[in-house]
């Protein structure tokens, strides 16, 4: 499932727009939900998904969770256990592939 993200930090980031050309606003992200099993090394149980290694997050990004409008999805980067870098809801616990309009990855590196 693809959501358009939202972009609801009032921050001096989000209001600088893109650092290349402040005067350009934000890109738009499309994220479409993954599921942990397929990125995440760990197994499922009655309770929900287990990591086999702890996951550290990167910090808070701008867009929000589809599913929780006010919970902003952190950052989680390729790791031991982390097959793929993606955004994260920690309320809800879903995961999601970032990218952008045109289908280029937003979270690949240059």
């Amino acid at each position: 499932m693809e959501h358009l993200a939202e972009n609801s930090l009032p921050s001096e980031a989000s209001a600088a727009g893109d650092a290349r050309n402040p005067e350009m606003p934000p890109p738009l992200l499309i994220l479409t939900e993954l599921n942990p099993m397929a990125i995440i090394e760990g197994v499922m149980l009655d309770d929900g998904f287990k990591a086999d290694e702890e996951i550290l997050s990167c910090g808070q990004m701008r867009e929000t969770c589809p599913h929780c409008p006010s919970t902003h999805l952190q950052l989680v980067l390729r790791q031991k256990a982390v097959k793929l870098a993606h955004l994260f809801c920690p309320q809800c616990t879903r995961c999601y592939h970032a990218t952008y309009e045109d289908g280029s990855p937003a979270l690949a590196l240059p």
